[in-house]
């Protein structure tokens, strides 16, 4: 966003310190909850505000959006990128005991246990209506999870898609596996 709109102060939020330190010039990282009732800007103060992969967590991500229409400018825009806590199969090659579909359902069970639901991807567009946005748009996508697909683009997606299961698996499951469920880091590491 900094590098594509190089006029805008391009402001992103974090919990933890994790952030690039090579970014333009125009872009400025905060440790900071978007869960706090304040925040620490004035009301309508943003033309855009964009959340990727949240689910799980928040307690209840329409406080978040009800918050983000706060913030925003009258004419300005929110926009929330989720993904569907459960895999589906299209072609129906995905068994009904397959390893990561009980992975997802310990992950997501426990999720709803700790109050942070994962199934969210669907209810945004009605949330975002809830809060007062208008003119929304939803669009859905096929994500396939490895490169098998035979459509070039698909593959590549699932190519990605899969790299990024591989490298955060262990760390998607380890804070509810662990708190929640109560399992040993051996067992989420076998289960992962």
């Amino acid at each position: 966003m900094g590098d594509e709109f190089p006029e805008a102060e391009v402001q992103g939020t974090d919990l933890s310190p994790i952030q690039p330190s090579s970014v333009p010039e125009n872009v400025r990282f905060f440790i900071d909850d978007a869960s706090e009732d304040d925040w620490a800007v004035p009301a309508a103060h943003f033309d855009y505000i964009h959340t990727r992969v949240l689910l799980g967590c928040f307690q209840d991500f329409r406080e978040i959006i009800k918050k983000g229409f706060y913030y925003t400018k009258p004419g300005g825009y929110m926009e929330s990128q989720e993904i569907m806590s459960t895999p589906y199969c299209d072609d129906g090659a995905m068994p009904s005991d397959w390893p990561f579909l009980e992975w997802t359902k310990f992950g997501d069970d426990a999720a709803m246990e700790a109050g942070r639901p994962m199934r969210i991807a669907n209810k945004l567009k009605r949330w975002y209506i809830q809060a007062g946005f208008v003119d929304i748009q939803e669009k859905v996508f096929k994500l396939p999870m490895n490169p098998w697909p035979r459509d070039k683009h698909l593959k590549e997606l699932g190519r990605m898609s899969e790299g990024n299961w591989h490298a955060g698996l262990g760390a998607f499951s380890m804070g509810h596996f662990s708190r929640v469920l109560n399992w040993s880091k051996d067992e989420i590491e076998v289960s992962a």
